[in-house]
């Protein structure tokens, strides 16, 4: 493991007792500066001290492909295993950063406490909540953008959920969804054609106005551009069309990003991935996909290497014995735990505005650990 100035800053939290994310990210953050450039280093580590490594296990990084100069933003999910936590955990404004952050983080452990009731509908429904960190407003307070994830697609088998969704999201945000919101909501799933669904669904409230965002999936390419003419989407078909053959044609699946106002928004995302997620050097056709993106202008080289480079795994064995860390393989005694942090390769999301068209990356981090006997 590399030694960095950041280690023994980020490995513990002065105010919580056990090991946050922020040491796991160091040494790899170090290490790949076309995704990670130094200045950003600060805004990822203060996010990432404020979350305990048992809190999030699955967690990764946003990152743009072509202009890096606003630096990646940071995610963090948390599975029904980890809700227990969440109900316990409390983040004081001196780490949140502004008593809004605070306030938050408080309605976060609130959510934890009833996701764990098996009185609330939420106990059953929800799968996952994943936070999302915009790391260009941290200054103004570790702030997270929330989504959850239904058990099940919501689409018109079961539009009810949608509306427990929503009122979960509006206790996570602290406010009210805007009727026109929600009927447009109501459009969008009526319009979901057999085998599609929304699988996440979420409230950017580090943006302002906030608003709610969808996530669709089980939308074949031949119906896509039909689905986004039933919701009303303002944007250009014609636009969206040459991306459906190439990348669309090279990849197993694509998602479908829509932000919901009293109409559906201008910004459409589209996610590229395959099934399964495999790393690149076991999929080949993450290099055809990410050449393709260099070729369009939409990735940059240094950016196409990296991305490429980063699956893998890194891993520590943890002495119960003494508390100290090695990373030799060969070291490993009795009663010790083995930390395995795997990385990957997620998908690809490209993004249509009015003015242009954008790439980024969604790398994932998945820590796992066992005990050596």
């Amino acid at each position: 493991m590399l030694s960095t100035g950041f280690e023994q800053n980020t490995r513990r939290a002065a105010w919580q007792d056990e090991p946050s994310i922020a040491g796991l990210l160091v040494p790899l953050i170090t290490c790949l500066p076309a995704l990670f450039p130094k200045t950003h280093h600060g805004a990822v580590l203060s996010v990432a001290s404020a979350l305990p490594q048992q809190l999030s296990r699955f967690f990764g990084f946003e990152c743009p492909l072509h202009d890096t100069s606003n630096g990646p933003d940071f995610l963090a999910c948390i599975s029904r295993a980890e809700r227990t936590r969440l109900s316990s955990y409390h983040v004081p404004v001196s780490i949140a950063g502004s008593h809004a952050a605070e306030r938050a983080w408080e309605r976060l452990r609130q959510f934890g406490l009833n996701w764990l009731s098996v009185h609330s509908p939420l106990h059953d429904l929800i799968l996952n909540l994943w936070m999302e960190f915009d790391l260009g407003s941290v200054a103004t307070g570790i702030l997270p953008n929330v989504f959850l994830g239904p058990r099940e697609l919501v689409n018109t088998g079961n539009p009810h959920w949608m509306g427990i969704l929503i009122a979960a999201l509006q206790d996570l945000s602290g406010e009210q969804i805007p009727t026109g919101t929600r009927a447009c909501l109501s459009r969008c799933v009526g319009a979901m054609p057999s085998g599609a669904g929304v699988f996440q669904a979420g409230v950017m409230t580090s943006r302002r106005p906030a608003y709610v965002r969808i996530c669709v999936t089980g939308l074949q390419p031949t119906g896509l551009l039909q689905f986004l003419a039933d919701v009303g989407w303002p944007g250009c078909r014609q636009r969206v069309e040459p991306f459906l053959d190439r990348p669309g044609a090279l990849v197993d699946r694509i998602d479908v990003d829509l932000d919901i106002g009293a109409d559906v928004g201008s910004v459409l995302g589209l996610e590229f991935s395959f099934v399964p997620k495999r790393p690149p050097h076991r999929e080949p056709r993450w290099l055809a996909v990410v050449n393709w993106l260099v070729r369009e202008g939409l990735c940059l080289e240094p950016e196409c290497e990296a991305l490429l480079r980063f699956a893998g795994y890194s891993y520590t064995v943890i002495d119960s014995s003494t508390a100290e860390e090695t990373h030799e393989k060969e070291s490993q005694p009795s009663g010790s735990r083995v930390d395995v942090l795997v990385r990957g390769l997620n998908h690809l999301k490209l993004t249509f505005q009015a003015d242009r068209i954008t790439a980024k990356a969604y790398l994932s981090m998945r820590c796992c650990s066992w005990a050596v006997a």
